[in-house]
């Protein structure tokens, strides 16, 4: 009996770790997403800016935010060092990431 109960308490914690795992996965691709949403968006403005400046190349008045400010900003909002990783090898930088972590982050 007390073997019985101990082998359904060890799937029962199986199960609810691999429910878990799965949470975090979904949390952390969701995360992902909406910061790739975000960057875009702010990428696309600054686009808009841009031709903006096009029209008003004459204008010494015009301000807009440099792309590598708009860049820094971006990278400082990642919360995974994963996502710093995968930036600075789109930028061909040696980045501070170390390849060997975890899959999984928890926060």
């Amino acid at each position: 009996m007390i073997a019985t109960v101990k082998d359904s308490s060890e799937t029962l914690a199986h199960m609810f770790m691999d429910a878990l795992a799965s949470v975090q996965f979904q949390d952390v691709t969701r995360q992902q997403l909406e910061h790739t949403a975000e960057s875009l968006q702010r990428l696309d403005g600054h686009l808009g800016v841009l031709g903006e400046r096009l029209l008003q190349a004459e204008n010494p008045d015009f301000h807009y935010t440099p792309l590598a400010e708009h860049l820094n900003e971006i990278y400082a909002r990642y919360v995974m060092e994963q996502q710093r990783h995968t930036h600075d090898e789109s930028l061909h930088k040696a980045g501070s990431a170390s390849g060997g972590g975890s899959k999984i982050e928890l926060f």
